[in-house]
């Protein structure tokens, strides 16, 4: 798999994308890259899914300019990555802090949002986790609402 490079605001975004059909955009764990994860799990989604992987700004292949970031910085980036890929909308999978990164980025841009997918990650910011408490939450068939 080759890596492509969008350049966003202060810094360069690499990914790798396979596969066919409704784009999936995984998102890594803190410091992990696109290579980390496990081939038959990645094998697996790309059976279905047009998949992009990426590497966080400064980590692996992407870079930044130096200056600090934050989720929302992070979220911006996939943002740029959705728009610049000319997805209308794609599924958004998070793994950790990639977890973190999708909510972000679902509460931001929720048009650019399709499907959100949680592994090992909880609400993080204040924010995220006030507003993700007040909605119904999708459990398979059943829907259960948060206090």
């Amino acid at each position: 798999m080759s890596i492509s490079i969008i350049p966003v605001d202060g810094g360069r975004i690499a990914y790798r994308r396979f596969g066919s059909g409704r784009p999936l955009l995984v998102l890594n764990g803190l410091a992990a890259t696109s290579a980390d994860w496990d081939p038959s799990f990645i094998g697996g989604l790309a059976a279905a899914n047009e998949l992009v992987i990426l590497d966080n700004r400064g980590i692996g292949a992407s870079s930044d300019n130096g200056a600090p970031f934050d989720i929302r910085r992070l979220a911006d980036d996939t943002a740029q990555v959705i728009e610049a890929l000319e997805f209308e909308r794609a599924s958004v999978l998070g793994w950790s802090l990639g977890g973190f990164i999708a909510q972000a980025l679902a509460l931001d841009y929720p048009a650019l949002v399709d499907r959100l997918i949680l592994l090992s990650t909880d609400p993080g910011r204040s924010r995220c986790r006030a507003r993700l408490t007040r909605r119904p939450v999708a459990i398979g068939r059943h829907v259960r609402h948060t206090a």
